[in-house]
Formats: structure tokens, sequence, C-alpha cells
């Protein structure tokens, strides 16, 4: 919490002291307070985009309808997941039939190359929206906060397996309450959907410091 007196003082000579925290942090808060603007963006030195898939936010690329080999239209139906018995609904693209692909095993799949999402900036944006959520719940900013959240779960989705993903996850475990379980639940299942992801020597490092995070993961794939 902010001391009182000291506000005040600072409220009275138009300034405000803000040491402790980034100046990027503190500009991004102030672009926000000004204009209702928060993209995220103005963290990264780059903006590259990433082709990734996203289930939530498909494109799909339709260039081909008709498949030769089984005579029959593709589907185009992602995220597909197989039913227990022989796939019916199987020639889902140019790039893979079920029955011959996945030998009807598919749990929602979806296809790299027919599907995409254009997420602009770099994946240091993890740490950087993680930062934002910190800053946004120190000053109360909460409209600041939902919309760090949001840009920090599609992030998360797409650079989940990038080196800076267990230097995001430390940050939001060291700066959140556990009561706080906006940005922990999205971390947790990410993680939850991406196991793999726990055989880096980093994550392995995070689930052996933090508690709520092993348990949270233990929970939500029990669940």
């Amino acid at each position: 919490m902010w001391n009182q007196a000291k506000v005040h003082q600072e409220t009275q000579d138009n300034v405000i002291d803000l040491p402790e925290d980034e100046p990027k942090m503190v500009a991004a808060l102030i672009r926000y307070l000004y204009l209702g603007v928060y993209d995220g963006e103005t963290f990264d030195d780059s903006h590259p985009e990433h082709a990734v898939s996203v289930a939530s936010q498909l494109k799909i690329k339709r260039s081909i309808t008709y498949s030769g080999t089984y005579l029959r239209d593709f589907t185009y139906d992602f995220p597909h997941t197989c039913p227990e018995r022989v796939c019916t609904n199987w020639v889902l693209c140019p790039h893979h039939a079920c029955n011959v692909s996945c030998h009807s095993s598919c749990k929602a799949f979806i296809c790299e190359y027919c599907c995409s999402v254009l997420l602009p900036g770099s994946p240091t944006q993890l740490l950087s929206h993680s930062k934002m959520y910190s800053i946004a719940d120190k000053y109360d900013v909460v409209g600041l906060k939902e919309l760090a959240s949001k840009k920090f779960k599609l992030a998360y989705e797409v650079f989940w397996n990038e080196d800076v993903f267990p230097i995001a996850v430390d940050h939001v475990f060291s700066t959140t309450v556990p009561e706080d379980i906006g940005m922990r639940d999205i971390v947790i299942q990410t993680i939850s959907k991406n196991m793999s992801v726990t055989h880096k020597a980093e994550m392995k490092m995070m689930v052996a410091k933090y508690n709520d995070l092993a348990i949270g993961i233990i929970l939500s794939k029990a669940g």
C-alpha cells in the first residue's frame, strides 16, 4: 500500500515518485490511465510476428477442398477429437487423415499447416504482462489488471515452450498471493495442457519451489 502522507505531499507538489517500479511499466500504466490503451507491445524492441496454432482463434487456410486419395471433401473440423471407435469424420485436411496418420487417436488435433494465428511481439512479453499485472494490482487499476491477464493468457498459449516461460512463472508466483488466482490459474492450466515442459530443469525448479504450483497441476490433471 502507498504511504498516505507521502502521497498527499507528492500530490500537493504535482509529483509522484515511483522509485520501486520499472520505467517501462510506469509508462504503460500512465498510458492506460490517460488513453485507456494497453497493447503490451511497448515492451519489445522489435515486433516480429509468431505464427502458431491457437484453437480459440483459428484462421483456416482452405486451399484444397477435395481429397483425390480418399474421394471426399476435407472437413477442416479443428480442433478434432476422434471417437472411441473408428473415426468416421477423419479426412481433416491435406496433411492429416485420422485412420492413417494417428490410427483414430486424435485429441483436440489442430493442423499447424492449415491453422495459424499471428501474435505480435516476442516471448519476453510473458514476463512483461506479469509485471504489468503486478503493478496494476499494486495501484488498484482493475481494468489494466484484467487486460494484462487476457494478454498474458494468449501469450502463454503461444510461448509456453520458450526459455522465458519459467522466469515468468517465477514472477507470477512470487508476486501474487494464493487468493489472487487470475495469473496463477493461467500458468497451471497451460502447464497441465503441455506437460512436456515439466521435463525442463528450469520448470522442475519452479514446481519444487512453489507448492501451490505443484498442487494446482496435480488437481488440474486429476479433474
